[in-house]
């Protein structure tokens, strides 16, 4: 369960800056810093215990203690909070419920072969894309009436074969940008897709639809090239995909790029 992952990893963050406070603390000097009243002033001393008898030493004249003192009192206050925080965290998180399929219902699936496994996933409410795929970008204003098609998110998109590709790339739950602006020297490129894998390195993929048209694959090996000249290249971040002769896209060939270039 998500939540429940965030929050362990927040009180592992917390432990381990309390790791830090604890070792600072050893190093301090004993003692603590007090504030003492002698007429209508008063003065910084450190007190401490001897013996079972408290000792108080005047500090006006050793600033490097005060400041150690002080120090220490700082870090007392953060330990005695990160202690609160993560034992509050730790009971919160024993307290959450995780939601998952009950066996039950996994049953019922088995002995009903009309219901197919994945309808399940209708029950949940859709992944949220994360915030870079919801991000602003400059997207091309080229022909925007010419964008008909329409995938399962609402996004709309110039063929059916973009459109097929798209929902790979939700099933798969890669992040990516439709027609985003990339500017090489005066010259302004649109790929199809800019997709950012889950260790944040960034695909550029073109899927080349009109392949009985020379003047179109003209301009495709001319993209390439400029690609090339800022590394946009196809054995590292560059995918392209076709169209055949038909006009039909093959999808084996579109899951293969993404498990073997986009999932890590």
């Amino acid at each position: 369960m998500e939540i429940i992952t965030e929050l362990s990893k927040i009180v592992t963050q917390l432990e381990e800056r309390n790791k830090i406070v604890t070792k600072r603390l050893q190093a301090c000097p004993q003692g603590h810093l007090s504030f003492v009243r002698q007429g209508k002033s008063g003065v910084l001393v450190q007190e401490l215990k001897v013996d079972g008898m408290r000792k108080r030493h005047k500090l006006s004249r050793d600033e490097d203690l005060s400041r150690a003192l002080i120090c220490k009192l700082a870090l007392q206050d953060e330990s005695e909070s990160l202690h609160h925080n993560i034992k509050l965290l730790k009971a919160t998180i024993s307290q959450i419920k995780d939601y998952s399929i009950n066996q039950e219902i996994h049953m019922l699936l088995k002995q009903n072969p009309f219901i197919k496994e994945d309808l399940l996933e209708n029950i949940y409410e859709p992944k949220v894309l994360s915030s870079w795929a919801n991000e602003a970008f400059e997207q091309s204003m080229y022909r925007p009436e010419e964008r008909r098609q329409i995938n399962s998110h609402g996004l709309k998109l110039r063929s059916k074969s973009e459109v097929l590709i798209s929902e790979k790339l939700y099933e798969y739950g890669l992040e990516f940008h439709y027609e985003q602006v990339i500017r090489i020297r005066d010259t302004s490129l649109v790929p199809d897709f800019i997709i950012r894998r889950s260790d944040g390195k960034k695909f550029v993929w073109e899927h080349e639809g009109l392949t009985n048209v020379q003047s179109y694959l003209k301009w495709q090996d001319q993209k390439a090239k400029l690609y090339a000249s800022i590394g946009i290249v196809p054995w590292d971040n560059l995918i392209v995909t076709y169209d055949n002769s038909d006009g039909i896209i093959d999808l084996r060939i579109v899951e293969s790029e993404i498990k073997n270039k986009l999932i890590i």
